[in-house]
């Protein structure tokens, strides 16, 4: 109600009054939005209305339930294809009712989640279907709205809302992020989550609270580590090392900062160099000094891979994975003893 006495109000005075040529303007700007989401909507959606009144998804959704039999991660899998598919337009409503009655009952008889987890689950996934290129359907309007790059939006949108994806399986597999378990598991479930959520999205924004800018080598394991932390189906050990693993990287950034900071503050005076035709190869003594010199972020870097692969290594469980863990983390060991002997 105070918004329509400051749109009268405003019609009175000439400064804030909208004329013809103004009236004009904003009629044209608005034709030009409805038909940009005409354009991209109509498509589609004569694509999905097909679909659904020929019966085809019903075939599909029972073709991936028979497909992935009592495999529930592939059940997921196809699911979410399905949800992509069906959530294009933008029908979020549409595509909630027709999963939730043909994939969800098999989720919670074969599988046995949580019926509230799972509906959440369709709900999240066909909404992040929204921000998901080629079609995009919320990014590409509010790219028409914005006077943006529409692929450049969705892109960046779907970076944005990927922890939308996750906090979807986290809903999933954790009833007590949905209030429907003891009081113990709802807070060992929301903590768990608070703490992954942060590093995730650090991860993949490159830049951490109280830390910085996150280093490209970094990015990768401070998501894993976000991930072991963080999903509800992950044990005690796992979280654990997934904690030492996001410790160990935040350390590692810690002392880089800290030696870049320190080498701007004090330069080393450069003697002048002769000018010469050729440059000399590196030595063996040069390249041994420089390693030397960096020994402690190899060394940290190599235990970080080596724990990240170990612990995805034992929670899949890859022995391929283990075994690399156990080279990165014996190469550590032999690059710190050697580099010490300078």
């Amino acid at each position: 109600m105070p918004r329509l006495w400051e749109t009268a109000l405003g019609c009175i005075y000439r400064d804030t009054r909208i004329n013809l040529r103004q009236l004009h303007e904003i009629a044209v700007k608005i034709a030009g939005l409805i038909s940009t989401v005409f354009a991209i909507i109509l498509p589609v959606g004569l694509i999905i209305s097909g679909l659904m009144t020929t019966g085809v998804p019903a075939n599909v959704t029972a073709y991936i339930i028979g497909t992935g039999g009592e495999s529930i991660p592939l059940v997921l899998l196809l699911g979410v294809l399905m949800a992509f598919i069906m959530g294009m337009a933008g029908m979020a409503l549409t595509a909630h009712l027709f999963l939730a009655v043909t994939l969800l009952p098999p989720l919670v008889t074969v599988g046995g989640i949580n019926l509230t987890g799972a509906h959440l689950f369709v709900m999240y996934i066909v909404l992040y279907s929204g921000l998901t290129p080629p079609v995009a359907i919320a990014a590409f309007v509010a790219s028409s709205v914005a006077q943006a790059n529409p692929m450049k939006t969705a892109l960046v949108s779907m970076r944005l809302g990927w922890t939308l994806f996750v906090v979807s399986f986290y809903l999933l597999f954790s009833p007590g992020l949905i209030l429907q378990a003891p009081l113990p598991d709802i807070i060992y479930a929301i903590v768990t989550c608070g703490i992954s959520i942060p590093m995730i999205v650090g991860g993949i924004e490159g830049y951490l609270l109280k830390v910085g800018g996150v280093a490209f080598w970094a990015r990768p394991l401070v998501v894993i580590a976000g991930l072991m932390v963080g999903f509800p189906t992950t044990t005690w050990p796992v979280k654990t090392a997934g904690l030492a693993l996001f410790l160990l990287v935040v350390l590692t950034l810690a002392i880089q900062s800290r030696r870049r900071s320190a080498g701007l503050a004090k330069p080393e005076a450069v003697a002048p160099t002769p000018v010469v035709s050729t440059t000399p190869p590196v030595s063996a003594l040069e390249l041994f000094n420089y390693l030397a010199r960096h020994r402690l972020t190899i060394v940290i870097s190599l235990f970080c891979v080596g724990a990240a692969l170990l612990a995805a290594g034992l929670m899949i469980p890859f022995a391929i994975l283990v075994y690399l863990a156990i080279l990165a983390i014996a190469a550590a060991v032999i690059l710190m003893r050697l580099l010490r002997k300078k």
